[in-house]
């Protein structure tokens, strides 16, 4: 965090910032994607196609 003065006032400003690409985004999943068995999402609610 960085703080300054501006305008008599004080300004806190935080470092971190946000993630610009898919990349950065995920670069701490530890999740592989990989299933034994089929995840139940619940009931179709729209035009989902079926399987």
């Amino acid at each position: 965090m960085t703080i300054t003065i501006e305008n008599g006032s004080i300004v806190l400003t935080p470092i971190k910032k946000n993630p610009t690409n898919i990349h950065e985004l995920f670069k701490d999943w530890k999740d592989d994607g990989k299933r034994d068995h089929e995840l139940d999402w619940g009931k179709s609610e729209g035009n989902e196609l079926q399987w």
